[in-house]
């Protein structure tokens, strides 16, 4: 393994479109850190050199305490090395950055912080339901920016009520505050989430998917003219601070990812932890089976290489896609795409144009085989 995630479970509360793996409070931290170094220590053998990314998820990792933290890293560099650039990244929300915690970061070695904003309007911050101002948001990014050079933050776009105009603000406030990388996610509906519910319930407005994404490309257009460049659907980035843990995702790299519901894959072979905590941590010490695994067939492949390399602005090359499928393959995409306006074609790479990125999940889907 040269890529690690680390999934923490623990926030303060819960957001209401929020669908990943995290429980409210942080009473089981200790046993969670235990069973986590538990895994790390079964899973060891696996290395296979300096590690390129580690990334913590969550979850709010910047909830965790930092002797738990600190616990973490000491493991971590007991049995990894790093290499010299290595991105140590670690997700932050608003309230749980203070000036202490920076420098305790820094100090463990983290050198990225990608911190959830998602808005900088009130009316946006109370129907997602986060429990920080915009006016904390602004005091925290210029506060991270004090000890980290590299620092993300998230939006959320077609947020019912939010026209055009407080969305491109967003993004005109995090450029004037130099933040380096920005990630413009479209709020969606998840099943599981509790703003399902709401707007079943006739509390909360539902999405408008054509206002969605007029929304998006006035922002895009935005922060591109401020030279962001847009590297992948949802993500821009000032010259050369691209996500590198996130890119060798969608480039198909092998990942080893260690906690409650973490993921993993190493090039034939998928691997998912149990998705509650308590039963995380049983099975971990007692020794018993806490995950289950899935081996990934050439058609499963194939689908897997479309959904992550279209992602990318850059598309994939003839080349990597020949090496992988053959040549009929490529012909193949190429007679389905070659005079469709959503797409960059050539004979040695195919992309998305601005359209297609809009428009990807359908695209991708017709590309992909059953």
């Amino acid at each position: 393994m040269k890529r690690i995630y680390i999934h923490v479970p623990f926030c303060i509360s819960k957001c209401a479109y929020c669908d990943f793996y995290s429980i409210e409070g942080n009473e089981l931290q200790e046993l969670y850190v235990s069973a986590l170094i538990k895994e790390l220590e079964l899973r060891k053998s696996e290395k296979s050199g300096p590690l390129k990314s580690l990334y913590f998820g969550g979850g709010t990792p910047s909830y965790l305490d930092k002797k738990i933290l600190s616990r973490i890293f000491e493991y971590l560099n007991s049995i990894f090395s790093f290499e010299p650039d290595a991105e140590i990244t670690l997700e932050a929300n608003p309230e749980n950055i203070d000036d202490d915690k920076c420098k305790t970061w820094e100090s463990f070695g983290v050198n990225r912080l990608s911190i959830g904003v998602q808005s900088f309007h009130p009316d946006d911050l109370k129907y997602l339901q986060r429990v920080h101002t915009a006016e904390k948001a602004i005091s925290v990014l210029k506060t991270a920016k004090k000890y980290f050079s590299n620092v993300s933050a998230d939006l959320i776009h077609g947020i019912p009520g939010a026209d055009d105009q407080r969305f491109v603000r967003n993004v005109k406030i995090l450029s004037d505050l130099d933040v380096s990388h920005i990630s413009m996610y479209s709020l969606s509906i998840e099943d599981r989430s509790r703003l399902k519910r709401l707007i079943h319930n006739k509390e909360r407005a539902d999405i408008d998917e054509e206002a969605q994404a007029q929304q998006f490309i006035l922002a895009a257009e935005t922060a591109e003219k401020m030279d962001y460049k847009q590297y992948e659907i949802s993500n821009f980035c000032k010259s050369g601070v691209e996500s590198k843990h996130n890119t060798a995702y969608w480039k198909g790299e092998p990942y080893a990812g260690f906690g409650p519901s973490a993921h993993s894959f190493n090039g034939a072979e998928r691997r998912w932890n149990i998705a509650d905590l308590k039963e995380y941590i049983s099975a971990v010490e007692s020794g018993t089976k806490y995950f289950e695994t899935e081996t990934i067939g050439p058609q499963e492949k194939y689908n897997e290489f479309i959904l992550t390399r279209l992602r990318l602005v850059e598309g994939f090359s003839r080349q990597e896609f020949e090496q992988e499928f053959g040549a009929d393959k490529f012909r193949k995409i190429l007679l389905k795409t070659h005079n469709s306006p959503c797409f960059l074609v050539s004979e040695n790479r195919i992309a998305f144009t601005r359209e297609g990125l809009l428009l990807s999940d359908a695209l991708m889907s017709e590309l992909m085989e059953a």
